[in-house]
C-alpha cells in the first residue's frame, strides 16, 4: 500500500500545484448542479435502503477530505455527533478541523482503518476507489470497510462507473469492480450525474435541460451510487 499511498499524493499534489481545483469552484454552473445530482441521489440511495433516521446512526466517511460530506451529513441529522472520517492527506484532514474543530476526523488509509469491528451503522466512500489502480488493494480496503460495519450495517459508495481516458491517475469503479471487491454483500445501484464534459457546457445555458437529459439519457450518467449489504 505505501507505493500506492505515495502515487495517491502526487496525483492530488499535481491536481493542486496546476490548478485543477478550479474546475471545481463553488459558482461554476456545473458544479452546483452536481451537488445537487449527488444529494438527491444520496438521498434515493439512503431511504431506499431503509435509511430514514440519520441521528442514530454512527456514520464513518472513508476519503473524507475537507470534510464536505460529513458537514452536509451534520446538517441533516441536525448534530456532529457520530459522525467520523479518515483520509490520506493531511492538508485535506487540516483543513476539515479548520471549518469545524468539532469534527471527528483522523489521517490515515482505507486498509487500515482505526476503529473496532462493527462500530459503525453506515460507511460512505465517496470517490475512493476510483483513485485506487490496484485490485488487489481495492479488495483490502473493501475487506477493512466490511470489518467497521456493523452486521446489519450498510456501506454507500459514490464513484465513477466510466474511465476517463484522458486521466491514467483514476479507474472506474464499475458494478463489476464493486462485485470483485465485496463478493459477499447485496448491491443495489443509482446512477446519475451527467457526465461532466457534457455538463460544463449544457449547465452554463441551463441546469434545468442538464437534469432533463440525465433523466431521459442514462447512458450518459459517468457515477453511481453502490448500496450495500451483507447477503
Amino acid at each position: 500500500m505505501a507505493d500506492e499511498e505515495e502515487r495517491i499524493r502526487r496525483v492530488y499534489q499535481k491536481r493542486d500545484a496546476e490548478g485543477k481545483n478550479n474546475l471545481y469552484a463553488w459558482n461554476q454552473p456545473d458544479v452546483l448542479y452536481s451537488q445537487f445530482s449527488f444529494q438527491r441521489g444520496m438521498v434515493r440511495a439512503l431511504t431506499g435502503s431503509g435509511i430514514t433516521n440519520l441521528a442514530e446512526l454512527e456514520i464513518l466517511d472513508v476519503g473524507c477530505g475537507s470534510g464536505a460530506w460529513l458537514r452536509t451529513l451534520a446538517d441533516w441529522r441536525g448534530s456532529i455527533n457520530g459522525l467520523h472520517g479518515i483520509d490520506l492527506l493531511e492538508d485535506r484532514i487540516n483543513l476539515a478541523r479548520e471549518l469545524n474543530p468539532a469534527l471527528d476526523v483522523t489521517l490515515g488509509n482505507g486498509e487500515r482503518l482505526p476503529f473496532d469491528d462493527a462500530q459503525f451503522d453506515l460507511v460512505t466512500a465517496k470517490v475512493v476507489f476510483a483513485t485506487i489502480l490496484d485490485d488487489e488493494i481495492r479488495r483490502s480496503v473493501a475487506d477493512d470497510i466490511g470489518r467497521v460495519a456493523k452486521p446489519d450495517g450498510r456501506v454507500v459508495i459514490f464513484d465513477f462507473v466510466v474511465s476517463n481516458p484522458r486521466n491514467p491517475d483514476v479507474r472506474k469503479f464499475g458494478l463489476g469492480d464493486v462485485r470483485k471487491a465485496f463478493p459477499e454483500w447485496h448491491c443495489d445501484v443509482y446512477r446519475l450525474h451527467l457526465a461532466p464534459p457534457i455538463a460544463r457546457i449544457i449547465c452554463r445555458i441551463s441546469p434545468s435541460i442538464a437534469h432533463a437529459m440525465e433523466v431521459v439519457l442514462p447512458f450518459l450518467r459517468s457515477h453511481a451510487i453502490y448500496v450495500l449489504r451483507r447477503q
